[in-house]
């Protein structure tokens, strides 16, 4: 036994080695525990499956997600009326010959009048959702005609119209009428009582994951760089910019460097506690720019109308008691909400949660995966992929791509007799989105075909489409080859589309140089413009200069081209040469060698002739297509103010009202002709044979 002069001493090192002292907490789990604290949830609560789905099943109070639920209903009432067209739905849905675009071949609208009543029926169920109505049947009677309308037509995708159906979804498998709803008048089962949390996680993961990988999305070079929005900073809803920086400057730094930062980190922001007034500053001022830069629906007002679900699920109560009290009219009675067998209170006998909330975590998990998986699936889907991967609506890439549509010719031949015929792009289908993708490219050759065979007694049809589209500021070139017939040319959304021409991205650093020598050229002149092409070799362009279109000229910029005339003869231009093309008349361009050949159009352009038919007529050919499209911008951009302006208000509010009469009109036609057994009429006017 020791004595005590002879007790051990212990050195610095000695210390240190002690395995029963405890070591300072690491940065990482500093950032952790300062993480959870914000997010206002333990480790413990994290650990394992039980834990979480413990936690996910802890009981929150009703009234933040009932306001959200009735907000949301409100804006999908404007939304049937205007963006899912129940306003329009005779323009819409009233042509049986009109070519669609369904996700499933056996979809197919049904007539006019039931059209028309299918919005109605979708029109009440957004009304008793945000009443709170027959809540879970409300859900079933504006999801059900929501989701056949949206998977009628792949061409009028957007992301805003998935988000909205989804977040229908949300509510229809939440408990989001268990407070401030009519549904608790009768039953006292809905009078303010408990929801569980995962009904707040499930709405704020799908909004944090919209912003978040919207975010990784403009990780796009063609975004970063400021070629998606072109000339958006010179919208009036920058001027506060204007102190600091120029026009393009705004269009690079605030649209697109800013955008991409603010999708990026937004969604953090709002889920932390002492972050998430600025995020709410940021998502709220980014939706209203964008409601007034942008024809985009409900979508900024929806997303601005969710943003309070981040915050305390109480908080419509808070609100609510403080203003009394500002009033001094204090509440009088209890507003704590009731048990819900729903929730797992730590309080009971066996907190734990049941089979049945287990399986509810698992499906949220499983929820979560699908959509953050899904928009980066599409290697599974080849056959959906374009110059873009996949279909526009799930993939979160709002706004990265940026289309010019150029120049669209049908060529219809009859194998028969060996006649060819151009049909009008327009003559069956008004969307041109269905130019983007080959899926889509495919069902309209085949629509087109039955047509021919049914309104000009064709029994053998051949259809080649040949599509010239500029992405994001490049060369105009084609999208798919124009010598196959697509009636007969295999496609499978699992399978690569052999007769897609690819982007030719080899080309995309001349970009900054075409933009250069298209800004040298419209300031050279007010009448000047210019046109830049790619094409591949084996192919040709058959193009038509109008009188409107003088003193053009073709330069090639890379490659080798023969340039043959109407009268015969033909040049062969090599790189840097040009020559001048004769008004009024037809001209061939072939590239030669084996590499895709560039070159421009400069030309000018007669104002005085807009709209006149020799102009319409000659629409068939890339350089005038293009022209008309910069006469159109002409147009608005004089009517449009610089800054706010109440006329444009005031025409916002009319255009309004007008929906909301044209709407209750529709309905009330439909069901008039579904009483009398008639069938709506729909007044067209009469057009020319769109063969010539």
């Amino acid at each position: 036994m020791c004595s005590k002069g002879d007790a051990t001493q212990f050195s610095p090192e000695d210390k240190a080695s002690d395995p029963t002292e405890k070591k300072p907490p690491t940065l990482i789990k500093k950032v952790s525990r300062f993480v959870l604290s914000e997010l206002g949830v333990s480790a413990e609560e994290l650990a394992d499956f039980r834990s979480f789905s413990q936690l996910l099943h802890s009981p929150r109070d009703p009234s933040g997600l009932a306001v959200t639920r009735m907000l949301y209903g409100a804006l999908m009432c404007v939304d049937v009326m205007h963006e899912r067209g129940l306003s329009t739905a005779d323009d819409r849905w009233g042509d049986p010959e009109e070519c669609r675009f369904p996700l499933f071949a056996s979809l197919r609208p049904l007539p006019l009048e039931w059209m028309v009543a299918l919005y109605a029926l979708m029109l009440a169920g957004a009304v008793g959702i945000s009443l709170g109505w027959h809540f879970k049947k409300s859900c079933l009677c504006f999801l059900l005609p929501y989701w056949y309308v949206f998977l009628l037509d792949k061409s009028r995708w957007n992301n805003h119209s998935y988000l909205f159906g989804l977040l229908g979804t949300h509510m229809l498998v939440s408990s989001a009428n268990r407070g401030w709803c009519l549904d608790a008048r009768n039953n006292p089962e809905y009078r303010n009582k408990d929801v569980p949390l995962w009904n707040y996680f499930l709405l704020r993961g799908q909004i944090f994951l919209v912003y978040f990988i919207a975010g990784l999305k403009k990780t796009n070079m063609d975004w970063l760089s400021g070629y998606s929005m072109e000339k958006l900073g010179y919208h009036w809803v920058f001027d506060g910019f204007r102190l600091l920086l120029t026009d393009d400057q705004i269009t690079l730094l605030v649209v697109h460097v800013g955008g991409f930062l603010l999708d990026l980190t937004v969604g953090f922001f709002m889920v932390l506690r002492h972050t998430r007034p600025l995020g709410f500053l940021m998502a709220g001022l980014f939706n209203l720019m964008n409601s007034r830069m942008f024809s985009i629906g409900m979508f900024p007002y929806v997303m601005i109308a969710v943003m309070p679900i981040f915050c305390s699920a109480d908080w419509p109560k808070k609100f609510v008691i403080c203003l009394r009290q500002l009033i001094r009219r204090p509440l009088k009675f209890d507003w704590t909400p009731g048990r819900s067998d729903d929730c797992v209170y730590e309080d009971q006998e066996k907190p734990k949660p049941s089979y049945y909330q287990n399986l509810t975590t698992l499906a949220l998990c499983g929820y979560f995966l699908v959509q953050a998986a899904l928009p980066y699936s599409h290697p599974l889907t080849p056959g959906l992929n374009g110059w873009t991967e996949g279909l526009y609506g799930y993939s979160w890439d709002m706004m990265v791509h940026n289309w010019r549509h150029v120049h669209t010719t049908i060529t219809v031949v009859d194998r028969d007799t060996g006649e060819r015929y151009h049909l009008d792009p327009e003559a069956f289908t008004r969307s041109h989105r269905w130019s983007h993708h080959a899926g889509m490219v495919k069902q309209l050759a085949t629509c087109l075909e039955q047509r021919m065979r049914r309104r000009h007694g064709m029994r053998h049809v051949e259809i080649y489409v040949d599509v010239w589209v500029s992405l994001n500021r490049r060369f105009t070139q084609r999208m798919y080859d124009p010598t196959v017939d697509v009636v007969r040319a295999p496609w499978s959304p699992f399978s690569d589309v052999w007769w897609a021409l690819p982007l030719q991205t080899h080309l995309t650093p001349w970009r900054e140089g075409l933009v250069q020598t298209e800004e040298k050229i419209m300031d050279s002149s007010d009448d000047a413009d210019v046109l830049f092409v790619a094409d591949f070799p084996g192919f040709h362009l058959l193009n038509f200069i109008s009188d409107g279109q003088s003193n053009t000229s073709l330069k090639v910029m890379r490659g080798s081209v023969e340039l043959q005339f109407q009268a015969g003869h033909a040049l062969l231009l090599e790189e840097g040469q040009q020559a001048q093309i004769p008004s009024d008349e037809y001209h061939q361009v072939s590239p030669l060698k084996h590499s895709p050949a560039c070159y421009m159009y400069v030309y000018n352009v007669n104002r005085t002739i807009k709209g006149t038919d020799n102009f319409l007529q000659a629409a068939t050919c890339p350089v005038t297509s293009l022209q008309q499209l910069q006469e159109v911008n002409l147009q608005t951009s004089d009517v449009t103010c610089r800054g706010f302006c109440w006329s444009q208000l005031k025409r916002d509010i009319i255009k309004k009202i007008e929906i909301f009469t044209r709407s209750t009109t529709l309905i009330r036609k439909a069901f008039i002709s579904i009483v009398t057994q008639k069938p709506m009429v729909v007044k067209r006017e009469k057009t020319e044979s769109s063969l010539f």
